[in-house]
């Protein structure tokens, strides 16, 4: 399983609908709001193989949940999806140890199901 978390739900139900084709045998969760992606995640960490977040939403940044997400599970692979994004790298005064990967935004379908599936865990056919 997938969880996205942005902010802006438009950008999650393209997620959804694009990734979803591609991805077809992968289930994808979308959350617009970190709160309840940390509550959901608690309760199903086991089954949630990856996590991408946006990286600036109000309230919490992506790098501060996906750091709390990674000491739920510190298995699961944690990537941030974000304009600032240059070169695999994130520009800014942002804690990235917690990161596993880096989406580029904007990014097509395509880009992101490569990107995703390289950092799965699991192999996808």
């Amino acid at each position: 399983m997938i969880i996205f978390v942005d902010d802006e739900q438009m950008v999650l139900e393209m997620m959804k609908i694009m990734l979803s084709r591609i991805l077809s045998d992968i289930e994808i969760k979308t959350f617009d709001c970190p709160r309840e992606a940390i509550d959901f995640f608690e309760n199903n960490h086991p089954k949630i193989n990856m996590v991408v977040s946006d990286l600036t939403m109000p309230n919490m940044n992506g790098t501060e949940l996906l750091s709390h997400l990674k000491k739920i599970n510190k298995t699961t692979k944690m990537g941030i999806m974000s304009a600032l994004v240059q070169d695999d790298k994130i520009t800014g005064p942002y804690d990235l140890s917690n990161i596993d990967f880096y989406i580029p935004k904007p990014s097509s379908s395509q880009e992101i199901a490569a990107i995703l599936m390289r950092e799965y865990p699991v192999k996808i056919v």
